[in-house]
C-alpha cells in the first residue's frame, strides 16, 4: 500500500467525493458488490480510539470502485489526518491506500 496526499482542504470546506478503486496486487479489479464500505480516519498524531468511521458506497463493484461523500463535519478541526477506505463483508476485507491530508485553519466567512 501507498500513502497518497489528497489534500490540503480549507476548514469548513466539503472536498470532491474520494473515489477508489479496489484491485489485487497485479492490479486486477476486486469484485466488492455487496460490500459494506466505510472510510475510517484519524488525526496524524492521534491516539487510539481518536478514530473516526463514515459510512461509503460501492459505485460499480464489479469494477472495485467506491466511494466517500465528505460531510463539513470533516474538516471542522484543522490539522493533518490520516484515512484508509475499507470494502468487505464476512468473508473478505480489502484496504485502500493510506490516504493523508491537512485541514487548513482561518479564511473562512463568519457565516459558514
Amino acid at each position: 500500500m501507498s500513502l497518497v496526499n489528497i489534500g490540503p482542504f480549507r476548514e469548513k470546506s466539503v472536498p470532491a467525493a474520494l473515489q477508489v478503486t479496489f484491485t489485487d496486487s497485479a492490479g486486477t479489479a476486486l469484485n466488492i458488490t455487496s460490500m459494506t464500505v466505510k472510510f475510517v480516519y484519524k488525526p496524524v498524531n492521534g491516539a487510539d480510539g481518536d478514530e473516526t468511521e463514515r459510512t461509503g458506497s460501492v459505485v460499480d463493484g464489479s469494477s472495485g470502485i467506491a466511494k466517500y461523500v465528505w460531510v463539513e463535519a470533516d474538516t471542522t478541526t484543522a490539522g493533518s489526518y490520516r484515512g484508509v477506505m475499507w470494502a468487505y463483508d464476512a468473508d473478505e476485507q480489502y484496504a485502500s491506500d493510506e490516504y493523508c491530508w491537512i485541514v487548513q485553519a482561518g479564511l473562512v466567512p463568519s457565516t459558514i
